[in-house]
């Protein structure tokens, strides 16, 4: 970790959240890595298909019903009420 983030307000400070988009389009698609959607892949498959053998992949939609994705802003850093 750089010097700069050791401090908790680094991150606002420095406006880093503007330059970074995390979105799950913006992860580069390969054709190594699946892409699975959280609603239309069970536990067992999951556990089977990518626990168990140590197979990564990228899961959409795990965080759509999160409280966050609305009260949390990145320019600010925190919940908003």
């Amino acid at each position: 970790m750089t010097v700069e983030l050791k401090w908790k307000g680094a991150w606002k400070e420095k406006c880093y959240w503007s330059e970074f988009d995390c979105s799950p389009s913006s992860v580069k698609e390969s054709a190594e890595v699946d892409r699975i959607h959280v609603d239309r892949v069970g536990l067992n498959e999951f556990i089977d298909q990518y626990e168990k053998p140590y197979v990564p992949c990228v899961i959409l939609g795990a965080t759509d019903k999160w409280d966050a994705q609305v009260k949390w802003t990145p320019e600010v850093g925190y919940l908003t009420i």
